[in-house]
């Protein structure tokens, strides 16, 4: 809940007792568990203020990039959503597909393309590329970095620029602060997010497939979608009995089409 949606009967600034949630949050919770905050304004950065109260430390921020303006009418557009990850546990480190990645950016796409084209037409950059796809190994402007490098050396040391955009494409990006998607769907909740924003949310804060996620304001079920498809188990609630449909709905058909691509396999 954001508590500054106006006409909507579940988001107001009553609608849940924040002390409860919040110290159930910290009961439940495992050590190296997070809590992650949708949200603006002045209830959200209040909740981060509380959860610091109630021992947790703040994370990261994450800045999910919308794209477009979601009030039409409006003077000011705003087009991003701010998430808080909270926890005692450490940030997972997780890449995302070069294509995913760069289609929001066709200039820098063209460069990396334009970057690779000339190093393959010089013999020894070529055999350096060639030698990162065989074995792994990175040249670097005065030595060839071995794949077992030091996170020191791999993070003082960088590679030539050529090699560094074959790295990506084989690779992925690291997962980056501002979060993009191109996913469309047919939103049946007012706050619907897009299921690629949580599995990405996710693969950061969740260590092993078989985790538990809760999501205790569940709407329409997008991240107990999103746990199916990553393999984590769910646990949702929703005191909307037409949202709680929905997602029951869109959960369950979920694992049936996993079920039949696990088939097909």
């Amino acid at each position: 809940p954001y508590k500054y949606l106006k006409n909507i009967s579940w988001d107001t600034e009553d609608s849940f007792n924040e002390d409860i949630v919040f110290d159930n949050f910290i009961r439940l919770l495992k050590a190296k568990g997070f809590v992650l905050l949708f949200g603006r304004g002045t209830s959200f950065y209040r909740w981060n203020c509380k959860l610091a109260d109630r021992g947790l430390t703040f994370k990261e921020e994450v800045v999910f990039n919308k794209g477009n303006g979601c009030e039409p009418f409006s003077v000011f557009k705003r087009i991003h959503e701010t998430i808080s990850i909270h926890g005692k546990g450490k940030i997972r480190k997780s890449r995302i597909p070069y294509m995913e990645k760069r289609q929001f950016c066709l200039k820098k796409l063209k460069h990396d393309l334009e970057m690779i084209a000339g190093a393959v037409k010089n013999f020894d950059k070529l055999q350096n590329i060639q030698r990162y796809l065989d074995t792994g190994e990175v040249e670097y402007t005065d030595r060839v970095l071995p794949v077992k490098a030091s996170v020191v050396d791999r993070e003082l040391i960088k590679p030539e620029r050529y090699l560094s955009g074959v790295m990506v494409i084989n690779n992925g990006f690291c997962e980056q602060s501002i979060i993009e998607t191109s996913e469309h769907f047919n939103r049946q909740h007012p706050n619907q997010k897009p299921v690629r924003l949580i599995e990405r949310l996710i693969l950061i804060t969740s260590a092993s497939e078989g985790d538990i996620i809760l999501d205790a304001f569940m709407g329409s079920g997008t991240t107990g979608v999103a746990c199916e498809r990553l393999n984590r188990r769910f646990i949702g609630i929703e005191r909307e009995q037409a949202y709680f449909d929905i997602a029951c709905k869109r959960i369950e058909a979920e694992t049936k089409q996993a079920k039949l691509n696990l088939k097909e396999a």
